[in-house]
């Protein structure tokens, strides 16, 4: 599982890009009201299976509340990968988030968190 987007890296008169986004195990951190994460950025799917390092990093961290889960530890890869892509704007409550006690049942539907910026990987592709 990874992702695809073509990002600018280094000087842009250099014209290098990163492509291919790949969730870096060693850096997935659970905390008690969400999961902290990076993507490694690489510069092609083959590169990175050659064993090259990543040429950039994107962090983030997703909130229990914007997947639905009660525990950090349902977390999966999938989840973090559709966090890492998800259009920037504010999240709406959900009848998951009512039931595991994060809102309560008056704000279902209404936002309840709004993104800073949008994420960098916002309308990537599944690889």
């Amino acid at each position: 599982m990874a992702l695809t987007k073509s990002l600018p890296f280094g000087h842009a008169a250099d014209g290098w890009h990163v492509t291919y986004w790949r969730l870096l195990p060693e850096r997935v951190q659970m905390a008690s009201d969400g999961v902290h994460y990076a993507l490694g950025g690489y510069s092609s799917e083959a590169a990175r299976r050659a064993g090259a390092p990543p040429r950039f990093e994107v962090e983030g961290t997703m909130p229990l509340a914007w997947a639905g889960l009660v525990q950090p530890w349902e977390a999966t890869p999938a989840h973090l990968y559709g966090h890492a892509k998800r259009a920037a704007g504010a999240t709406i409550c959900t009848q998951a988030m009512v039931d595991a006690g994060h809102y309560a049942a008056d704000l279902l539907g209404k936002p309840v968190m709004a993104d800073s910026s949008p994420p960098a990987l916002t309308g990537a592709d599944d690889a």
